[in-house]
């Protein structure tokens, strides 16, 4: 016997028993479109700020052929951002169109350059005419630069400018498959969370291995069978390995002394019972002499309700019946559900 909470997982299972709950997973991953979408676009529509535009331009350097090698090893793309915001440069251009330094320095860049010869200058704003302006004002600040110092012969425009706006790319696709996925994984865990809490029987394992007690078939709630096909084979075998001609039949309620429902013996008898065996359902709350008949050395057969009798109420009915001196020989699933029996053990397949 072990405790439930210590059983191994049981996939199939959980699949069976949640298949009625998919819907907590289909809205979990609803959830997370609706959350992770939501967020990012409140963030690329709203945190973003205004349109931003990239004013660019192409410049084309002509070095000192007697410092050639001198000029050539100094400057790269790294070392030409320092020169650009210096004063030489960044600091005329400023003073040409009235602007400040340290913005212009903030906003301009000259990125990773491929050949020594050639230079992009960008300015980003969100104000065009500023940037083309500081684009100008830059682009003769850097003419003036190569003929005042050493190592150059001219810098000259060699194309631009030009002005575009930058093109945020809105990862959406991206942010809706995690939302989905995370969404998914959240609902999977609150099916998990859920199963975990149910501790109640489903299948004739489930009581098994927690209590030790055989099980000899299920009796469904509804559907066009009364019971499983091994039912009255099984009955018949313990009547006769008991050599016994009279059943007990108390359900689990029964032990605990709680109200139980009503259990169609007539039914019983007609689909189930044995030839020659009598059968007699014991009910706690009208009929005082509960134990004493139980006692009385007929089988004593245990109906467990499929789905609804947890591990707490069974444990205690069981320990209960040690208690009594009742012997539980087997037990019977009442209340089953059928097609969960059918995909479970596979039957028609």
């Amino acid at each position: 016997m072990q405790d439930y909470l210590n059983e191994a997982v049981d996939l199939k299972r959980f699949a069976l028993l949640n298949r009625k709950r998919i819907w907590i997973v289909l809205l979990g991953a609803l959830l997370g479109v609706l959350i992770f979408g939501g967020v990012y676009y409140i963030k690329a529509a709203i945190m973003l700020g205004p349109d931003m535009y990239r004013c660019k331009a192409l410049y084309y350097i002509t070095f000192d052929t007697e410092e050639f090698e001198a000029v050539h090893d100094y400057y790269n793309d790294f070392t030409w951002n320092e020169v650009l915001d210096s004063d030489k440069i960044m600091g005329k251009a400023a003073e040409a169109i009235g602007a400040d330094k340290q913005y212009m320095a903030e906003i301009s860049v000259i990125p990773t350059m491929s050949d020594i010869r050639f230079i992009w200058v960008y300015f980003e704003d969100e104000d065009i005419s500023r940037i083309e302006a500081m684009q100008e004002a830059t682009g003769q600040a850097l003419v003036n630069f190569a003929l005042e110092e050493k190592g150059f012969t001219s810098i000259e425009k060699w194309d631009g400018p030009i002005t575009e706006k930058i093109e945020v790319p809105l990862l959406v696709t991206r942010n809706l498959v995690f939302g989905v996925v995370v969404g998914i994984i959240a609902g999977v865990l609150v099916l998990i969370y859920l199963s975990a809490r149910d501790s109640s029987v489903y299948t004739y394992e489930d009581f098994y291995n927690r209590f030790g007690i055989y099980p000899i078939g299920m009796i469904f709630g509804k559907g066009k069978k009364y019971c499983d096909e091994r039912l009255a084979d099984n009955l018949a075998m313990l009547c006769s390995d008991k050599d016994s001609k009279k059943i007990n039949l108390f359900r689990a309620e029964a032990l605990n002394e709680v109200t139980e429902k009503e259990f169609e013996v007539e039914e019983f008898e007609k689909n189930v019972l044995p030839d020659g065996v009598s059968v007699n359902m014991l009910y706690h709350e009208n009929n005082s002499s509960f134990i004493s008949e139980a006692k009385s050395g007929a089988l004593g057969i245990m109906l467990v309700s499929c789905g609804k009798d947890d591990y707490g109420s069974l444990s205690r009915a069981v320990n209960n019946a040690k208690l009594m001196g009742i012997e539980v020989a087997a037990y019977i699933l009442v209340d089953g559900d059928e097609a969960i029996y059918n995909a479970y053990y596979r039957v028609g397949r």
